[in-house]
């Protein structure tokens, strides 16, 4: 299935096979697909960075 997905590639050498990794295509999902979930995830840090810094500190300073 990777190979078929042009994410690896095949070089036959006598009895072996040797295999390779091809970025691209996994570029092209990071730059696509998953940018959709980009501002969600950025969104809910910086939404919890600020509940962690505005809550008050444990009375027994167990963190």
């Amino acid at each position: 299935m990777l190979r078929e997905c042009g994410v690896v590639t095949t070089h036959r050498r006598g009895k072996t096979q040797n295999y390779a990794l091809n970025p691209e295509p996994l570029l092209e999902v990071r730059e696509g697909w998953l940018r959709t979930f980009a501002k969600m995830h950025t969104d809910s840090l910086s939404r919890l960075r600020r509940i962690a810094e505005s809550a008050d500190p444990p009375a027994d300073g167990a963190v």
